[in-house]
């Protein structure tokens, strides 16, 4: 939690900001604020807000603050003092999503705030809570003062229920269904915030009188021209059939994989109350060497750096274990990088299709096992013998079918290298359409 302080300890708080100036945010819980702005580094700002009511609600609120747990992914109060008549306190400057994104932000930009805000509601989903109704009012940028910008959710303390019907997901907004996953419709707003950010201002459109347009949706995403693994990512959070999608969870652990396998900027989430020592000001000769932001001083887009460039060779890759490999692969690394096929010691195909750093990456991949029994049924699908479809990272990820040695087959829905959501399990004289987990049948549609 911030730190409780007198009057004198506010007043010494201060010294390093300038006069402040009167501050207006109707989705703040406060009628009376201003703004700080540090001598030493312009942007970074404290809002000063105070809270007037009842001694007893005051003596409430002040409890709820002392208990209070601050998290890196929420808006920081920084200091507190109360009188019992009021309470006083200062927080990180919050721009609002809605307020910033004029145009459009960069697709770096939108991937750092799908990294932030899923792993906010990540931490929410541990806790068994639910955030209700994601959307561009709920959802922040704020310069830290680590002199980086990050984005943060709204925090129930300091700020009113934000509703917007435009960003629900399609369960709650015609209310087809009584029970539904709040998690994962949690996940389908936080991707209609994508596609907002990205330039698609007119979500409403998306919500036609009898059902969803989800072949509009698909077409916008399409016309984004998204990296494969943002595409991807993206497709299965707006994924149709709800069970289909990644929770919070798994979204978070999905944008943290792809953060790495791609090299992407890591997320910044270390939570610091300000103190005259931390921040570095702009006169200091290396203040700059600690600053990570999304935007250059002069406001030009920083792009992801660009891979170094790499020879690539066609031909045969020989395996200590008596595998082979032929096809593109990089000269420097001799890791498989391009089209070719993964062969087996007996000469058999294991994975054919595009690869990516050595691993399997495409829509349209090609995986044999060869250990699978014949004796599969639709209750466990971990046993298949052939898979052709979405992989991302060497695991299916996305749509796929899968084929036994049997000879039934599965279409559907995977997450994470395992069959996960909405599918049909075809036997040689009947068929099962239901619900899938981790491979495990759930339940029938």
């Amino acid at each position: 939690m911030g730190q409780a302080c007198t009057s004198a300890d506010i007043a010494a708080f201060t010294e390093d900001f300038r006069p402040p100036y009167p501050y207006r945010n109707e989705a703040l819980k406060f009628s009376e604020m201003e703004v700080y702005e540090h001598t030493g580094d312009p942007q970074f700002k404290l809002v000063r807000a105070k809270l007037y009511d009842s001694y007893f609600r005051i003596r409430d609120q002040l409890e709820y603050l002392v208990k209070r747990d601050q998290d890196p992914f929420n808006i920081v109060i920084h200091k507190y003092d109360s009188d019992f008549i009021s309470i006083n306190m200062f927080f990180d400057f919050p721009i609002r999503l809605e307020d910033f994104v004029s145009t459009k932000l960069t697709i770096p930009e939108v991937w750092s705030m799908l990294g932030y805000v899923s792993a906010a509601l990540a931490k929410l989903q541990q806790q068994k809570q639910h955030y209700n109704n994601i959307n561009p009012k709920g959802i922040f940028r704020v310069y830290t003062i680590e002199q980086q910008y990050v984005y943060k959710l709204a925090d129930p303390f300091l700020f009113h229920n934000q509703i917007m019907k435009n960003f629900y997901s399609p369960i709650m907004y015609y209310k087809t269904h009584p029970e539904h996953d709040l998690f994962k419709s949690d996940t389908f707003s936080l991707g209609l915030v994508c596609i907002y950010s990205l330039g698609f201002k007119k979500t409403e459109i998306l919500y036609k009188q009898e059902a969803f347009d989800f072949e509009l949706l698909d077409d916008i995403i399409t016309r984004f021209k998204l990296p494969l693994y943002f595409d991807r990512l993206l497709r299965s959070m707006l994924e149709m059939d709800e069970y289909g999608r990644p929770d919070p969870i798994q979204l978070s652990i999905s944008v943290s994989n792809y953060t790495k396998a791609y090299k992407l900027p890591e997320l910044k989430t270390v939570m610091v109350v300000y103190n005259k020592q931390i921040l570095k000001t702009a006169q200091s000769p290396d203040a700059t060497e600690s600053i990570i932001d999304i935007r250059t001083p002069e406001n030009k887009v920083l792009e992801l750096p660009k891979p170094p460039k790499v020879e690539i060779l066609q031909g045969h890759l020989p395996y200590t274990n008596g595998c082979y490999y032929v096809g593109s692969y990089n000269a420097k690394t001799k890791k498989r990088e391009g089209r070719g096929i993964f062969f087996s010691k007996d000469g058999n195909k294991l994975i054919q299709g595009t690869f990516l750093n050595d691993l399997p990456e495409g829509d349209d991949i090609e995986m044999w096992r060869e250990e699978a029994q014949d004796d599969t049924t639709h209750v466990d699908l971990s046993d298949w013998e052939y898979f052709k479809g979405q992989v991302a990272q060497g695991m299916k990820q996305g749509k796929g079918e899968l084929r036994f040695k049997n000879q039934n087959y599965f279409r559907g829905t995977f997450i994470d290298d395992a069959v996960c959501g909405s599918g049909i399990y075809f036997y040689q004289s009947h068929s099962v359409e239901g619900i899938w987990m981790n491979d495990k049948f759930m339940a029938e549609h």
